[in-house]
């Protein structure tokens, strides 16, 4: 299975250290056929990589699951016509309207309580809810 992210930028960030560890892992113990990052802005990328990392303009050639970590991210995959799994991986002070939109077109995994309760509040529909970013389980659950 191809799994993918797809980013707004490759800066320094928790959540991005969590994604690139997350890719690694999966790169390293075969979990995935193919692992990709896509992302809209370039800056400097202080983590290293076992896999490739494109502009998201190469998400039209892209088949697999795709996790967005940003709305507006998730809504632009989600108007590509393409043969890939879309799902949105839930950040904090997320555009309510946006989520609300979101849920609607495709799953939203949380990796806390917190997170898992809060969209659970402001959509009605129950997140997909992990422990952390693993991506034998985010595969489990996309399937």
């Amino acid at each position: 299975m191809n799994l993918a992210f797809y980013i707004d930028s490759i800066g320094k960030s928790n959540q991005n250290e969590e994604i690139f560890n997350c890719m690694n892992e999966a790169v390293e113990y075969d979990i995935v056929s193919d692992a990709s990052l896509f992302y809209n802005n370039i800056s400097y990328n202080p983590y290293e990589s076992k896999f490739g990392i494109f502009n998201s303009t190469d998400i039209w050639n892209y088949t697999g699951l795709l996790v967005a970590t940003d709305i507006n991210n998730a809504m632009f995959a989600n108007k590509i016509v393409n043969k890939f799994k879309l799902a949105y991986l839930y950040k904090k002070d997320a555009n309510v309207l946006g989520l609300i939109n979101v849920i609607n077109a495709c799953p939203i995994i949380t990796v806390n309580k917190d997170d898992y309760n809060e969209v659970f509040r402001l959509t009605g529909k129950k997140p997909i809810k992990l422990k952390k970013l693993d991506a034998k389980k985010i595969i489990e659950v996309l399937k």
